[in-house]
């Protein structure tokens, strides 16, 4: 992995981040001086996540995330046996098997029977 070390810190600073990090907050002379202006090192921290939360979008559930979250809901309702089937829990939730599959992919990178 390509590292940098970070002007501020000193510290290697993986070449993907430093990229990241470098087109938000270097690219501006007065961000950077008023991160080096910051004391310690907390004081950096803070005013890079404040930086940073800036450009976070607001998190808004939608209806997949919703189903997902309430399908996991149920699992966790049935951790020991006796086994719930997806399909009951598909009945439950007013959505269909391949609707399912494809919202646990999208929010979760894993199919309903992996989690």
């Amino acid at each position: 992995m390509k590292t940098k070390r970070s002007r501020i810190s000193g510290w290697p600073i993986p070449a993907r981040l430093w990229r990241f990090l470098s087109s938000i907050i270097l690219k501006s002379t007065s961000r950077l001086q008023r991160l080096q202006a910051a004391g310690a090192f907390r004081d950096r921290v803070r005013w890079v996540e404040s930086v940073l939360w800036k450009r976070i979008q607001p998190f808004e559930p939608d209806h997949r995330f919703q189903v997902v979250q309430a399908t996991l809901t149920r699992f966790g309702q049935f951790s020991n046996p006796p086994a719930v089937h997806l399909d009951q829990i598909c009945l439950k939730l007013g959505v269909s098997y391949p609707s399912l599959h494809r919202y646990f992919s999208e929010m979760l990178g894993y199919s309903p029977k992996y989690c």
